[in-house]
């Protein structure tokens, strides 16, 4: 069955945060740079300021993201298990297939079908 299946965004995350500091302490420069008299101290506190407004208002990226997966359910040694996993429902089909277990508590089921492949023009 569908499912949606949370998944991390690190590296999404990461990157926000850089390129919001980085336009925020470009955005600050100059707004500094044109408060007052133009002094150089009013750049660098414009730029500070503003790599660290930009650098925090990165970090509002979510940690996690909900991607689209696949439910499946399955039977090993007679018990009836779920696995929620990032997938295409195409990927599965009744029948067997692999169970990967890194912990007594996560499982992974590798995909026993393929999808069919659009024809190149």
């Amino acid at each position: 069955m569908p499912a949606k299946v949370e998944a991390p965004n690190t590296q999404a995350r990461k990157t926000a945060e850089v390129f919001g500091a980085l336009l925020g302490a470009v955005g600050g420069g100059v707004i500094g740079h044109n408060v007052g008299n133009r002094a150089p101290v009013n750049t660098a506190l414009g730029a500070t300021g503003g790599a660290v407004a930009g650098g925090a208002l990165g970090s509002l990226v979510p940690g996690e993201v909900l991607v689209d997966g696949v439910s499946i359910t399955y039977e090993d040694h007679g018990q009836t298990f779920n696995s929620a996993q990032v997938g295409r429902l195409c990927e599965f089909v009744p029948g067997k297939a692999i169970e990967i277990a890194s912990s007594p508590r996560e499982t992974r089921i590798q995909p026993n079908a393929s999808c069919p492949t659009v024809a190149a023009k």
